[in-house]
């Protein structure tokens, strides 16, 4: 009767010190409460939520009022096209890889510098504003020539990457190369305006 009395008094002094109850060597077990499960499940789903707003937003500000990013590009209108023209990323690859065979890899005309995803590739074996070359190259590769912008031009082509004049404006005729005025000087305001509107692109 002591030794049941005594213990009595053992677990009572236990619960009031806050002191463990169980016998030595009992393993004890430590509940989660749902409060606390449910309490992390919520903060990770708000963090998820916040990453996916951020990038939307990201999405947003990448490009200017009145155009959505589609690909790489700041396309103007609310809806990607489904044709958008091939944007490679460079991904550590040679430049030479960065295009299908026959096409060359030339930075955008709104590029200051190669980030590695800023090309596109055209083919300039045929393409008129970039005959024999990208008109903006990408670093270490010459430039080609824009056809349309040879001064007093009318109309020309490109082919096997050399521009081809078929036609000058009145007044001018071609002698392979450039329209010449009749008189045998070229317009040097032309070609100065040429000039200018190859070195600031398109407006």
């Amino acid at each position: 009767m002591f030794l049941f009395k005594l213990l009595g008094c053992a677990s009572l002094l236990y619960a009031a010190f806050g002191l463990p109850t169980d016998p030595p060597g009992t393993p004890r077990r430590i509940e989660l409460s749902t409060t606390a499960v449910a309490s992390a499940t919520t903060a990770e789903s708000q963090i998820g939520h916040a990453a996916e707003l951020e990038a939307r937003q990201l999405d947003k500000r990448a490009c200017n009022s009145g155009f959505i990013l589609c690909g790489n590009m700041c396309l103007a209108g609310t809806t990607c096209p489904s044709n958008i023209p091939r944007r490679r990323e460079l991904a550590g690859r040679d430049i030479d890889t960065l295009c299908p065979m026959g096409f060359e890899p030339c930075m955008l005309p709104t590029a200051t510098r190669f980030t590695g995803d800023n090309y596109e590739c055209i083919r300039t074996s045929s393409d008129l504003e970039s005959c024999g070359g990208c008109v903006y190259p990408l670093p270490g590769r010459q430039s080609g020539q824009d056809c349309s912008a040879i001064p007093n031009v009318a109309s020309a082509t490109c082919s096997r990457g050399q521009c081809r004049i078929e036609t000058c404006l009145t007044g001018y005729v071609s002698n392979g190369s450039e329209c010449i005025a009749t008189g045998g000087f070229v317009d040097q305001d032309a070609q100065m305006s040429s000039f200018w509107r190859k070195a600031l692109g398109p407006y």
